[in-house]
């Protein structure tokens, strides 16, 4: 139903293919060599008697039964040609359409039988009926201590045939009452002996219904009556604590909320104000009432489920969309790149003092290194960088790595600070911890992130050759490529997948905590992140040549351009898990209080 219908937005949905799974599961439940009735009375309980016994019948159900004999004619019109039982018999002046329509009554009273059995005679036929016998439940059926007289008052109609012989449980779905329904089978099989003491022989022997046929085995005889579980309603009808075949319900009632609107604790709601808001609750209307069957005693026993079938995809991206712009994204995004920018150049000087300290510590590797470049460079150009690394070497101290390394540290950590902040706006929060807690918090962070961050750079930048590599030195050999890719690929994405959940997690000011795994947001930053990453990697690729003079310098603005967009692809990944949660708790509160 489209928002611009004429009509309420409700309706009835019935699944035929449910239904017939359900016959399906039920008839290899019972086993295929008992016939199994459909009962379709009252429009096969609501359901649509028309449409359900056209499916049932293409599946092969043997026998149909209604209560009326109105509801038999309605199924024959409709082309139905099974056979059909009138479990309510019939009132004087139908019997002559039983016999046109070829119907078969349910009989239990001795002056019904006299005139089904002139109206089969005036049409020239032998007219099939059933018996319905009372063992126990005490409403139609002739009683089981008056079957031998009834029996024989059957033996002078000679235009009728006892085709089958019936009773009904009345309490086979509780486990406590076995007794009794023993008890009803037992009577039925005696009332069965008498009849066949006088010359009746019914080919059809029908105790059970759906309890009966799912938890009495015995008493499933040669046909069962399935009622209530071919349309899903094992739950009600069936006891608790046996085995059951599968069901699925075929119903679903769909409406659209008309009204939503926001009521504080201790407010009622309703007729009788029988409801009563125990918390600030966000109540629903749906145009569902007396006219649809809704009676008002389900009042707060009824429940809905909201926005389960698609994901509102419009108003997500419209979310998101005014998420980004109340927050300021864009702007969060550059101030963190710039604080994290900052931390660029102490890294700067905390690496090219690691590297002085290796060549002091390792002389063989500085002449392999200046041998390396003077096969490289033009002679010019290799004087000038040995001068620059002898500096390098001379001025190295293990002080210096260590004075870079907390300048770094605490750089980046204004960076993290700076996302902190800026998720902070993106969930709608308010900082409430204090400075030195979220300093402390921020440094340790910084010093997870970085080690994380550095292993995906390097998986990105040296691929399986170094998945290989460590690998090995595990002691394991794998020498197949597309294994040692698989490992690259899965590890990047693990170690990634960690840190976007450290940093939605940790970072923003959730008033409750909870730990989240692979959040919509950090799927969507992953993915992006790769992608710019590699196109950062490409383009590295590109310039690698000491001679391309403009390659440093576009070598640094993208870089600074990867800052940023990393920054971004954090604060969109923060956007989509604040719009999905909000959404998703906005259904969640709504099919709390859908009643």
């Amino acid at each position: 139903m489209t928002a611009t219908s004429q009509q309420r937005p409700t309706s009835v949905t019935i699944d035929l293919d449910n239904l017939a799974f359900n016959y399906r599961s039920v008839q290899r439940f019972i086993g295929g060599d008992v016939a199994c009735m459909a009962v379709v009375k009252a429009d096969a309980y609501g359901h649509g008697a028309i449409e359900c016994s056209r499916r049932l019948a293409a599946e092969g159900v043997d026998w149909f039964a209604v209560a009326l004999p109105e509801e038999g004619v309605e199924l024959r019109d409709s082309g139905i040609s099974n056979p059909i039982l009138c479990l309510g018999s019939f009132w004087p002046g139908q019997e002559k359409i039983l016999i046109e329509k070829g119907l078969t009554p349910v009989i239990c009273q001795l002056d019904k039988v006299r005139v089904f059995n002139e109206a089969a005679r005036g049409a020239g036929q032998v007219a099939n009926f059933h018996i319905k016998v009372d063992t126990g439940m005490g409403r139609l059926g002739v009683r089981f201590d008056e079957v031998r007289n009834f029996a024989s008052g059957l033996q002078a109609f000679k235009n009728l045939r006892l085709e089958g012989l019936m009773t009904h449980f009345a309490a086979a779905d509780d486990l406590a009452q076995n007794e009794f329904t023993d008890l009803q089978i037992s009577r039925l099989y005696e009332s069965l002996k008498i009849f066949k003491d006088r010359g009746f022989d019914p080919a059809i022997i029908d105790l059970a219904n759906s309890p009966g046929a799912i938890a009495h085995p015995c008493s499933r005889a040669k046909m069962v009556r399935l009622g209530g579980i071919l349309y899903g309603l094992g739950g009600d009808i069936l006891p608790k604590g046996i085995e059951k075949p599968e069901l699925r319900p075929i119903l679903s009632l769909r409406s659209r909320i008309s009204h939503l609107k926001h009521v504080p604790a201790g407010e009622t709601i309703g007729y009788g104000r029988t409801f009563l808001t125990d918390r600030d609750s966000l109540i629903a209307s749906v145009p569902i009432g007396y006219a649809d069957g809704y009676p008002r005693s389900l009042s707060n026993k009824a429940s809905a489920l909201v926005k389960v079938s698609t994901f509102p995809w419009k108003n997500f991206f419209t979310r998101l969309y005014d998420r980004s712009v109340d927050s300021d994204m864009f702007s969060r995004t550059a101030q963190v790149a710039f604080y994290f920018s900052f931390a660029l150049f102490p890294l700067l000087y905390f690496l090219v003092s690691i590297f002085g300290l290796v060549l002091v510590s390792d002389k063989g590797l500085k002449g392999e290194l200046f041998q390396y470049l003077h096969q490289l460079m033009p002679y010019d150009v290799y004087e000038l960088v040995q001068k620059t690394v002898e500096e390098i070497v001379t001025n190295s101290s293990g002080g210096k790595a260590t004075l870079g390394l907390l300048i770094t540290l605490w750089s980046a950590s204004a960076g993290v600070d700076a996302v902190r902040s800026a998720l902070n706006a993106v969930y709608d929060l308010k900082e409430t911890r204090s400075w030195w807690w979220t300093k402390i918090q921020s440094l340790v962070l910084t010093l997870c992130i970085a080690v994380l961050t550095a292993l995906v750079l390097a998986i990105v930048f040296y691929g399986w050759e170094l998945v290989e590599y460590a690998v090995g030195a595990l002691g394991f050999e794998i020498t197949s490529p597309l294994v040692l890719v698989s490992i690259q690929w899965i590890s990047m994405l693990l170690v990634m997948l960690l840190a976007c959940e450290i940093i939605y997690n940790l970072l923003p000011d959730f008033k409750k905590f909870r730990w989240l795994w692979i959040t919509p947001g950090s799927i969507v930053a992953i993915f992006l992140w790769i992608i710019l990453t590699s196109g950062f990697r490409l383009y590295l690729g590109y310039f690698n040549s000491y001679n391309k003079a403009y390659g440093s310098l576009g070598a640094v603005m993208i870089l600074m351009l990867w800052l940023y967009l990393t920054a971004l692809v954090l604060m969109i990944g923060g956007a989509i898990n604040s719009v999905y949660a909000e959404i998703s708790d906005l259904n969640d509160s709504i099919s709390a209080k859908a009643d």
